[in-house]
């Protein structure tokens, strides 16, 4: 539930009768290290003016949960929207009833996204195209609908950006850091270029507890609309590597 100023307090989230929110917040920490401890502090200061944009290694899907909780922990955000591959929010497995079920924290909107992927048989870039009836067979709505609500993401995400206390977690890939050598994704090229701050940030898990720690780049980085897509991507690949050389993973 949120607290009496309105922020996001993920602590109270709920999957199943199990306090997930709690175990991740009590199995999991913020780095203390000089780089992190220091973009915190950069990062407190923006949300007073703008929102932030967390920049996600997303090795799996726990590490965005891990993110959104330590995020929510260690700022005042009022309101976070997630971008969500609508395969995996759809699924009846349990990447997407956690989702789905991550929509009951107030100030959370997990937002399924109908990528290329989508449209295509095993959500993969060389699957077969779908026609318009396979396409609403599997995912429910038709193409165009699905554009609609993309377009409605889009808006909805720049929009809240623009405000005070907002955040949001995206893969600049769109899938595992393994496409890291690709271009970044459209969309977040399309958002980051419009000067926005965005951090890069990597979940790294253990053995032992915390069974999870968060890590932030040392640099908050901003662009303009003349960056080109290339540029943006070389950047956002530096900073990933410099926060795995300094994580030693």
């Amino acid at each position: 539930m949120e607290n009496n100023a309105g922020y996001i307090d993920p602590r109270e989230f709920k999957a199943y009768g199990i306090p997930a929110g709690r175990l991740i917040e009590a199995t999991t920490r913020l780095s203390s290290d000089p780089e992190t401890s220091a973009t915190t502090q950069i990062i407190k200061d923006l949300l007073q003016d703008s929102g932030v944009v967390f920049l996600d290694w997303h090795s799996n899907f726990l590490d965005t949960v891990v993110i959104a909780v330590r995020a929510a922990e260690e700022f005042d955000v009022k309101r976070c929207i997630v971008p969500i591959a609508a395969a995996h929010y759809n699924s009846s497995g349990p990447i997407g009833a956690l989702s789905r079920k991550m929509n009951n924290i107030p100030g959370v909107e997990m937002h399924p996204v109908y990528r290329t992927e989508e449209g295509r048989e095993g959500a993969v870039s060389a699957g077969r195209l779908l026609s318009a009836e396979e396409f609403r067979g599997k995912h429910g709505v038709t193409p165009e609908e699905a554009k609609n609500l993309n377009t409605e993401y889009d808006n909805k995400l720049r929009t809240s950006l623009r405000e005070s206390g907002s955040a949001t977690i995206i893969a600049p890939w769109g899938t595992r850091n393994k496409d890291m050598e690709k271009l970044i994704r459209t969309g977040v090229f399309q958002l980051l270029r419009e000067g926005v701050p965005a951090v890069c940030t990597m979940a790294v898990g253990s053995k032992k507890p915390p069974f999870s720690t968060a890590y932030f780049s040392e640099n908050v980085l901003r662009f303009d609309t003349q960056i080109a897509r290339e540029e943006m991507t070389h950047m956002i690949r530096a900073e990933f590597n410099k926060l795995d050389a300094r994580i030693n993973i």
